[in-house]
């Protein structure tokens, strides 16, 4: 898994971001596509990142339209790899932007650094559990009276910002160490 890894995000010395656009568990959980191109963009732009966009082979579609839009520097490797694979993947990346997800939960269990992005969930609950890990949520206001696949959870969800993940992700690059 690891050769694998080297193999999918080359370049001696790179440093590779990923963006998880995907969520198993419906709209209600998935940022903005166009939220995560324009954070794709700036860590290619302003933190000198490659860009790998994550996901399963059901999520190819959300993925390659991430991967095109940032262009350059940017790839879609949804569907491209086992879960073995994956986890070595999001162990090498400088930085891991999820949606709380399945991908977000294996980043944190591989001690990737992670802004883990939620709308209606509850992170105290099922957020990622490591120090290197920036949780961003909606505001509180009622947040936890909100149903999972609501549209209410939807704009909770995209009512973080941009800046915000970029910020967050700035604040976890800063405290990682060393890329594997």
């Amino acid at each position: 898994a690891e050769a694998r890894a080297r193999e999918l995000l080359p370049g001696a010395g790179a440093r590779w971001a990923a963006l998880l656009p995907g969520a198993a568990r419906g709209s209600s959980k998935r940022w903005p596509a166009a939220s995560f191109v324009e954070v794709g963009c700036r860590l290619r732009d302003e933190l000198s990142c490659r860009v790998a966009v994550l996901g399963s082979g059901e999520e190819a579609d959300v993925c390659g339209y991430v991967a095109a839009s940032i262009g350059p520097g940017a790839e879609s490797l949804a569907g491209r790899t086992s879960l073995p694979e994956l986890a070595a993947v999001m162990s090498r990346c400088a930085v891991v932007v999820a949606n709380d997800s399945g991908g977000m939960h294996l980043a944190s269990a591989v001690d990737a650094p992670v802004v883990a992005l939620f709308g209606g969930t509850d992170p105290s609950r099922t957020g990622p559990l490591h120090a290197r890990a920036v949780t961003l949520q909606a505001a509180a206001n009622g947040r936890r009276d909100i149903a999972r696949r609501s549209r209410a959870a939807g704009r909770a969800l995209r009512s973080i910002k941009p800046d915000q993940v970029l910020d967050a992700a700035r604040r976890v690059m800063s405290q990682a160490g060393p890329m594997a």
